[in-house]
């Protein structure tokens, strides 16, 4: 029985080595494959990438300071800049002035109107519509106290014609009446602003301010 035992024992001996060695293969062709993908990595991995796809950058490593400054000025020149496209989003960009001009052209909208605070001022007054009842201390005597009164006020008036008071005004100057109660056309005065001649310092009347006073005449020149 002991001669059998070892006869076993010495059968099982080469079996154990044996597994021993194909266990040491195996590590060693999984280091072998490990080493192989740490140092062709990023070789394959470039290699498998479009032509046109870079490597990201890792701006988190320092040494990377150069090459994140370079993709900055890259982004901010492009962001700044008119005229280029973006491949990858299929969006072509445009100057602003053209962008309107080519919505307007189309029929789009191209802003809100913006509403404005009405301005006091001649030009206004020339658009809105005569009074349909004119009275002389608040239409007519506001304009020639504003518009006549440099040359025709009551200090030393020009031709004797001062304009600041009614019962002035239809006195007349030293030539005579220059208001026709009831006929505009035939009143001096009428004549000398309709034409320009009056006032001789400034600005011609509006055709409004023209319009009152003739209105006003031809109502009757009252003292209302």
């Amino acid at each position: 029985m002991g001669v059998r035992n070892d006869a076993t024992q010495n059968r099982r001996r080469p079996s154990g080595g044996c597994g021993a060695a194909v266990a040491l293969l195996v590590a060693a062709l999984l280091v072998g494959l490990a080493v192989t993908v740490v140092l062709t990595g990023p070789q394959l991995l470039a290699r498998s990438l479009p032509p046109s796809t870079s490597l990201p950058v890792d701006f988190t490593d320092r040494t990377q300071a150069q090459a994140r400054a370079e993709c900055q000025a890259r982004e901010r020149e492009r962001l700044q800049s008119y005229g280029w496209v973006d491949k990858d989003a299929a969006i072509a960009h445009i100057p602003v002035a053209e962008a309107i001009q080519r919505m307007a052209a189309a029929g789009l909208p191209v802003g809100a109107p913006t509403e404005t605070a009405p301005v006091a001022s001649a030009e206004a007054g020339a658009e809105a519509a005569v009074p349909a009842e004119v009275s002389f201390q608040s239409h007519v005597l506001p304009i020639l106290v504003e518009r006549c009164s440099e040359c025709h006020g009551d200090d030393d008036p020009e031709e004797g014609l001062e304009v600041t008071t009614y019962r002035t005004l239809l006195l007349g100057s030293i030539y005579g009446a220059v208001i026709k109660a009831g006929d505009a056309e035939g009143s001096y005065l009428m004549e000398m602003i309709s034409s320009g001649k009056m006032p001789k310092k400034g600005d011609p009347l509006t055709p409004r301010q023209i319009e009152i006073i003739r209105a006003w005449i031809d109502a009757g020149a009252l003292d209302n």
